[in-house]
C-alpha cells in the first residue's frame, strides 16, 4: 500500500510562519536588549579609561615637575659644596671645622664680656 501523503493546508502554514515570527521577534527584542546593555559597559568602560587618561597625565606632569626640582635642587647642592670646598680631598671638612673652631673662639670672649657686664650690673652703686 502505498503511503498516504499528509496533507498540509494553508492556514497551518500560516500558524506556524506566525510561530516562528513570534520566536524571531522574541530573538530580536533580546539582541536589542544586549546592545543596549553592552552600550551602557561600554560607555562605562570609555569614562573609566577617561579618568585614568586624565590620571596618568596629572602622574606625568608632577613626574616632570618633581625632576625638575630635582635637578635644580642638584645643582644648587653642587654650588654649595663648591663654594665650601668639599670633595678637594677634604678640604672642605677641615675648612668647616676651623671655621667653627673661630666661631667657638670668638663666642666664648662674647660670653665672658656679658658674665663681666652682668656683674659690674650687680654690684651695689656707691
Amino acid at each position: 500500500m502505498p503511503s498516504k501523503k499528509k496533507t498540509v493546508t494553508l492556514e497551518q502554514v500560516f500558524e506556524k510562519l506566525t510561530g516562528h515570527d513570534k520566536q524571531f521577534a522574541a530573538l530580536a527584542k533580546h539582541l536589542f536588549s544586549f546592545e543596549d546593555d553592552l552600550k551602557k559597559e561600554v560607555g562605562k568602560l570609555d569614562k573609566r579609561i577617561q579618568a585614568i587618561e586624565a590620571n596618568l597625565e596629572k602622574l606625568t606632569d608632577d613626574l616632570e615637575t618633581l625632576t625638575e626640582e630635582y635637578h635644580a635642587i642638584t645643582v644648587g647642592l653642587k654650588r654649595l659644596e663648591a663654594a665650601v670646598g668639599v670633595g678637594s680631598a677634604g678640604k672642605g671638612k677641615t675648612s668647616i671645622q676651623s671655621e667653627l673652631k673661630s666661631m667657638k673662639t670668638r663666642l666664648s670672649v662674647v660670653e665672658g664680656k656679658v658674665m663681666a657686664m652682668e656683674s659690674r650690673a650687680e654690684e651695689p652703686h656707691v
